[in-house]
């Protein structure tokens, strides 16, 4: 069988074409890309789904950091594990506000919490933490997601203490420095 060649004339052409028509499509399906859901830094769970995610504001060494995470908890083994951070302020979740599909954060210290409420542990850590902008909010809700209605500083004491607990856990060769209690300025 007679095999024919292209001629050269045709072949650099056609090369380029396709050249153009490939980057043409890689630059049409890059917008089209589906971004990255935020992690928690601690438990790798996704930020965006959980009902009881915090937005903190630490002090590191004189400099200020944003924290995100899906819990409390997490927060409180975030703190647990940087022993020169200091928690500035920290927001919660509406759970009210979660349920109705929006994302209105509550500052902390004013809110009223449902702790070691009813939750699913694949979309938060546990003990599941709830916040409502008042008393009779947490109150309405713990009827159905049972819990013990608590404060600010009560929430973030009991949660330090349970990260404590659980480095405290896990094998000495994955242990992190230890740290004091953080006292919280909002």
């Amino acid at each position: 069988m007679r095999q024919t060649k292209m001629p050269r004339q045709l072949l650099i052409p056609m090369i380029a074409t396709l050249a153009v028509a490939l980057g043409m499509f890689l630059i049409s399906s890059a917008s089209y890309a589906i971004e990255p859901r935020p992690l928690c830094p601690q438990c790798r769970r996704f930020i965006d789904s959980s009902p009881t995610r915090v937005h903190a504001l630490l002090e590191i060494d004189g400099r200020e950091r944003s924290l995100d995470v899906c819990s409390v908890f997490c927060l409180c083994e975030c703190l647990d594990n940087r022993p020169k951070a200091e928690l500035k302020h920290a927001q919660i979740l509406s759970y009210n506000a979660y349920l109705d599909g929006q994302q209105t954060y509550l500052r902390a210290r004013l809110a009223y919490f449902l702790y070691n409420a009813d939750g699913n542990e694949e979309v938060t850590a546990a003990p599941f933490v709830y916040a409502f902008a008042s008393r009779e909010d947490a109150l309405a809700a713990q009827q159905e997601l049972n819990g013990e209605v608590l404060e600010w500083n009560e929430v973030l004491n009991r949660c330090m203490k349970l990260a404590e607990e659980y480095e405290a856990k896990r094998p000495q060769y994955q242990r992190l420095k230890k740290r004091k209690r953080p006292e919280s300025s909002d």
